[in-house]
């Protein structure tokens, strides 16, 4: 082979598919015409396969920035994890439930009774039963009640009078105060005087202690007390 064939021949090997199907056609335009399935170039079956495709693409609907945003790993799923935590705290039995009632209503019954012990808190009580007694605030925002419950006319009738016997004590303990500020009482009398507001204030606590309060409304009682000796303090 001449250098010349070679170079033929490389120059053949170096055309592309489509250059090689356009001198397949002109060689063949030489020839005698046959017919249009027969002289139908190669070429044309694989441009419609491009042109196809491409028309594919473009009617592909485009993906939505949330779809093409890498999804979080489920290591990184905050409801994952909170689930995933909470499948490891142990449920409760059943004789753990009503122990743990128990403690609740103890813990409430004490801060009753400490309540009893503040006049501002029996003071801010008494204020809501006397918009209790004019209909301007439901007696369930002061008392618990069961649950879906109404309050039966008995129910508001103790309710009612077990705050007149505080506001009752609180007066008498009021007026004590006021006789021990009298310089020409006894030493015994007003140690007697002294003696009667620390039982009158005892049995506040105790009436106190026995009324079903909402605990929202003795947490806010104990924020309210904290903001007044805040404020009494300077802070």
């Amino acid at each position: 082979m001449t250098f010349r064939e070679t170079d033929t021949v490389m120059v053949a090997t170096e055309t592309s598919p489509f250059k090689a199907a356009q001198g397949e056609t002109k060689r063949r335009g030489r020839q005698p015409q046959k017919s249009s399935a027969q002289s139908a170039p190669p070429v044309d079956d694989e441009l419609d396969r491009v042109v196809d495709s491409a028309v594919e693409m473009d009617e592909t609907p485009a993906l939505s920035e949330a779809a093409l945003r890498p999804s979080a790993s489920p290591a990184e799923d905050p409801v994952r994890l909170y689930l995933k935590e909470i499948g490891k705290v142990s449920l409760l039995r059943a004789e753990e439930e009503v122990a743990l009632g128990r403690r609740i209503e103890v813990g409430q019954i004490a801060l009753r009774r400490a309540l009893g012990r503040v006049p501002f808190a029996t003071a801010k009580l008494l204020a809501l039963v006397d918009r209790v007694r004019r209909d301007e605030v439901p007696l369930d925002d002061v008392i618990l009640l069961p649950e879906g419950g109404e309050p039966t006319p008995s129910e508001v009738r103790s309710s009612l009078a077990a705050f007149a016997r505080i506001r009752r004590l609180e007066r008498e303990i009021e007026r004590l105060h006021q006789a021990l500020r009298d310089k020409r009482r006894s030493k015994t009398t007003r140690a007697n005087y002294n003696k009667w507001i620390a039982q009158n204030r005892d049995s506040i606590q105790t009436v106190l202690e026995r009324l079903p309060l909402k605990p929202a409304l003795v947490d806010q009682l104990v924020v309210d007390i904290r903001h007044l000796a805040k404020s009494m303090s300077g802070g």
